[in-house]
């Protein structure tokens, strides 16, 4: 099978990515099956995974992934993230396992109680650990995820790329804005890819997401992009 045809534009962005950038350290949110994570750790037997999963009805399959293609490089923390500490109900479907949201989206067939945790907990005793790029894939909470990692983004200023999904995202503009503002104050740049065409990338302005958010929520529109945030203050890896 050709590693690079699922979810191709993101596949293609990060190789493009870590040929200029050299990312040695990742972080995987929402690992589903593992195809990113076994894309992430096979490139090179350099890289470092943190793999992040909550879904018991995917994490048979992921961890045979794991095992199968001999990742000894990927470390399997089984939990979901946020912004905030808890224990939540995860929708789940057994025939789109991409859909799992802690977010109650249509067509889920079963729910789990999962542990809830942030980043910034999760690694709070790796001192010495500096993530080169955060992954982000939750379904609506992946801004989430960044907002409780905070001081792992202070502390190495990783490159991130997420699902940016207005309607999807329990949010308000209020908190949006929030999350923005401490992204500008360490430097980020957001910039926006299309889908099967990674030529097409283009630097944001924080106010234009902010008008996209507002106008989705507004008009109950569906639909995501993809999003790059990158700070100037990341030092690359040589």
């Amino acid at each position: 099978m050709n590693q690079l045809l699922y979810e191709r534009h993101i596949n293609y962005f990060f190789v493009a990515q870590q040929i200029q950038k050299n990312y040695i350290n990742i972080i995987d949110l929402g690992g589903n099956f593992g195809y990113h994570t076994c894309l992430f750790a096979t490139f090179s037997l350099d890289i470092n995974v943190i793999t992040v999963e909550p879904n018991p009805d995917v994490l048979g399959i992921l961890k045979h992934n794991i095992q199968q293609n001999n990742l000894t490089n990927v470390e399997l923390i089984e939990c979901a993230v946020s912004d905030k500490e808890d224990e939540l109900t995860l929708y789940s479907s057994h025939t789109d396992s991409g859909t799992t949201s802690l977010n109650k989206l249509e067509n889920y067939d079963s729910e789990y109680k999962v542990p809830v945790r942030t980043l910034d907990s999760l690694l709070a005793d790796r001192e010495d650990y500096f993530p080169d790029l955060i992954k982000a894939d939750l379904q609506g909470f992946d801004l989430h995820a960044i907002n409780g990692s905070r001081q792992l983004i202070q502390k190495s200023f990783p490159d991130i790329i997420l699902e940016f999904c207005p309607n999807e995202m329990p949010l308000s503009v209020e908190e949006l804005t929030d999350i923005f503002r401490f992204l500008a104050r360490n430097q980020y740049n957001p910039f926006i890819f299309r889908a099967h065409d990674i030529a097409c990338v283009a630097v944001l302005d924080y106010n234009v997401l902010l008008q996209i958010f507002d106008m989705y929520k507004q008009h109950g529109l569906g639909g995501q992009f993809n999003m790059f945030f990158s700070s100037s203050h990341r030092k690359i890896a040589s």
